[in-house]
């Protein structure tokens, strides 16, 4: 053999004449190959002008004196062009794209990109884990440091548009359980599950007013445990003794047989005092529950019905439940005196909103 096996170098042989010739060949070719550096992996033809020692992997068809040679190592001698083949596996620094390439089989890929203070370019990255196609970044790890450059940090998700989703999901045993962030549109949204299939909102936040809703209700005992707010436009015209709904409502999961519910309504009713008296009851689940139809005459600081026409009102309501067991859905019900009109959150003349009223309820043990 008078070639080596792997770079192909030749091989000084026994009782061979002008050894040095064959040395000297075999240190240029490891000049060449050692610590690889080429101005370009992209042209097809050799430069009108090269310097000595210039290198270039010649690209595929190529033209002129590099005809026939794709994908080799072409190297300026000063008095023409030595061509070397890469094995795979090799590895080269790419002046023109500052970039390191790797030869596989059937060409070149990049390995790192804009190295003077840039970024690595890689097709996925696993620490102790494998990366995939979808998850690019994966690792395998009891806890992930990000950590501050001397000041603030930041860890930022982005999606495309509004309809796509950035959140992060928690799982057990490789099944959902929970899910934060922007799901599908831009309001934050947090979201639970007991089997990865069934979801359920817990909370969403507004992402044009900040207002925060629970869908599900919230539920500790002896706080406060769920808020509604209602600023109906609509007139209300009922009987003397029948109660409309007002829309004012939230709804309790009782955690035992024996919870107490207590409920505590703050209410703005707009009627003419001067010709009607409103009426207010609390329902559970549609049926009347507080007790009697209690006379609205709640009035503010005076104690007795205002002298003028179409007022707004205040009326403070507390009152007790013990339900049993299971999901209650809770109303403001109103009525008046003589069936006149009654209003809630507005006054008829300019149906300007004057008031807000809040519906609150709290476990108690």
């Amino acid at each position: 053999m008078d070639r080596s096996s792997i770079l192909s170098l030749p091989l000084i042989m026994p009782s061979q004449a002008q050894k040095h010739v064959t040395h000297n060949e075999a240190l240029d070719m490891l000049d060449a190959l050692v610590q690889l550096s080429v101005l370009s992996r992209t042209a097809v033809a050799p430069p009108a002008a090269p310097a000595l020692g210039d290198r270039y992997i010649i690209a595929p068809d190529p033209t002129g004196a590099w005809e026939g040679q794709a994908q080799k190592l072409a190297v300026w001698r000063g008095n023409g062009w030595d061509f070397l083949i890469l094995p795979v596996g090799a590895l080269a620094y790419v002046a023109d794209e500052e970039s390191v390439f790797v030869k596989h089989a059937d060409g070149w890929e990049a390995v790192r990109t804009k190295l003077p203070g840039g970024f690595i370019r890689q097709d996925g990255i696993g620490i102790n884990a494998e990366a995939d196609s979808y998850n690019r970044f994966s690792i395998n790890a009891q806890a992930s440091l990000f950590n501050h450059e001397g000041g603030s940090h930041r860890l930022t998700m982005n999606k495309n548009v509004s309809s796509d989703t950035a959140t992060m999901v928690f799982q057990t045993n490789w099944s959902g359980r929970a899910e934060m962030g922007l799901a599908g549109n831009d309001d934050f949204n947090v979201k639970v599950s007991a089997d990865g299939e069934t979801w359920r909102d817990a909370m969403r936040i507004d992402g044009a007013s900040g207002q925060a809703i629970f869908p599900g209700g919230v539920r500790a005992p002896g706080i406060l445990t769920h808020n509604l707010y209602a600023a109906l436009t609509d007139a209300v015209s009922t009987g003397s003794t029948v109660l409309t709904r007002t829309g004012l409502s939230c709804t309790v999961t009782t955690s035992s047989g024996s919870a107490r519910i207590r409920l505590l309504a703050s209410l703005c009713l707009g009627a003419d005092f001067a010709l009607t008296v409103p009426k207010v009851g609390i329902l559970r689940n549609g049926v009347r529950i507080w007790p009697q139809l209690a006379d609205a005459s709640y009035y503010p600081q005076t104690g007795s019905a205002p002298a003028s026409t179409w007022h707004i009102a205040p009326a403070l309501i507390q009152c007790e439940d013990q339900p049993g067991e299971g999901t209650f859905v809770y109303e403001i019900a109103i009525a008046s005196s003589d069936g006149g009109p009654v209003y809630l959150n507005r006054r008829a003349a300019d149906t300007m909103l004057v008031g807000e009223s809040s519906l609150t309820l709290a476990e108690i043990e």
